[in-house]
């Protein structure tokens, strides 16, 4: 884990103001909350911010990953007559941890970190978040603030869904209801699972288990491996396994001369992942 920048002592204060209701079938921008518009993270040089945009969710090409497909087409009509997006550049933050959340985030394009910081300053990469997937779904339900800082990875199209609006259509629409508890027993089983490795598996095994992750999610056939096709940093994968930076850089290269990984500056190709499985399902020793 890592000390947080001066990004952290900076954490947006206030609230904004309450949303507006959208008439049907238009995109009125006034309803977006300024907490929407771009706020930059630590490695981000200030920009003038952009206009959101309306987006048609029946012409988007990552459909199939959606969290929200296979809605009917009365759904995908009510869902794009609402939804606003906006882009965002790598290193971009959408939202900060501890600011009120106003609506329904989600990723259509790109990827993005979901961090956690405490409050020493140490942070930790809780997940990447990829095209189709809501964005931190405890707050959107739980309806407190925003329990994670989510930040650009690669250049990144967010979809935004004010809160309001968002009740009308779960009263409305029960099919979107029901996507959306599927999504959030897909993400407490997962949460469940990070937590039982973060108690019980060693650095190594969550090391192994963190390259697998992101190799099942990221991962795309080269002609020695399975290459990640993700630009992580040294200190970005130590946040994602839960471990030291030291570390993290000692196990990449105790697994480079294992022959289960190859490296290139920041990209990591798996070439072996069976044994990298098995590492990562040994019982824990007592060390």
């Amino acid at each position: 884990m890592r000390q947080a920048g001066a990004n952290r002592g900076g954490v947006l204060s206030g609230t904004a103001g309450s949303l507006s209701r959208m008439g049907t079938g238009t995109f009125d921008k006034s309803s977006i909350p300024s907490l929407f518009y771009p706020k930059f993270g630590r490695s981000s040089a200030m920009a003038p911010a952009q206009e959101p945009f309306p987006i048609d969710c029946r012409q988007c090409v990552k459909q199939q990953l959606c969290e929200l497909y296979e809605l009917s087409s009365d759904d995908s009509d009510s869902l794009s007559a609402f939804f606003s997006a906006h882009q965002y550049e790598p290193r971009q933050t959408v939202f900060y941890e501890g600011n009120p959340c106003h609506g329904l985030y989600l990723l259509c394009r790109g990827k993005a970190k979901l961090v956690q910081t405490s409050w020493s300053g140490q942070q930790q990469i809780l997940k990447i978040v990829t095209a189709g997937e809501i964005i931190d779904k405890q707050a959107l339900f739980a309806e407190g603030p925003h329990v994670v800082t989510c930040e650009a990875l690669e250049p990144c199209l967010v979809g935004f869904l004010p809160r309001e609006r968002l009740n009308e259509l779960l009263t409305a629409r029960p099919s979107i209801a029901l996507k959306l508890l599927r999504a959030m027993g897909k993400e407490l089983r997962t949460a469940y699972q990070k937590l039982m490795t973060a108690t019980f598996h060693s650095a190594r095994e969550r090391m192994a288990g963190t390259l697998l992750q992101l190799g099942r999610r990221h991962g795309v056939p080269s002609p020695t491996g399975l290459l990640i096709a993700i630009s992580l940093t040294r200190e970005e994968l130590a946040e994602l396994a839960g471990i030291s930076v030291e570390t993290a850089v000692r196990l990449l290269t105790k697994f480079k001369e294992e022959e289960l990984i190859a490296t290139n500056g920041k990209e990591i190709t798996l070439l072996n992942s069976d044994r990298l499985a098995r590492i990562a399902h040994t019982v824990p020793s007592a060390s």
